[in-house]
């Protein structure tokens, strides 16, 4: 059969699992290829509420940097 509902990885705890929300924590998941951007904004210390809407309000040249960052830092 077929999975009803992706399960996606949480920036904040590191759980998985399905739906909106970590059901560990009750962070808000991202999508799977922002991952690393929201994990590099939790170490800047954003509040975790913030980092899904910061995410979604960022336009491409942002997450560009974001990315520059987050390669700096492997």
């Amino acid at each position: 059969g077929r999975q009803a509902e992706p399960i996606l990885a949480c920036f904040w705890c590191g759980h998985s699992g399905p739906g909106t929300y970590c059901r560990s924590c009750g962070a808000r998941f991202v999508p799977t290829g922002e991952l690393d951007l929201a994990v590099l904004l939790k170490r800047d210390g954003l509040a975790k509420d913030e980092i899904p809407r910061r995410l979604a309000s960022l336009d491409a040249a942002d997450k560009d940097a974001l990315w520059g960052r987050v390669r700096k830092g492997r």
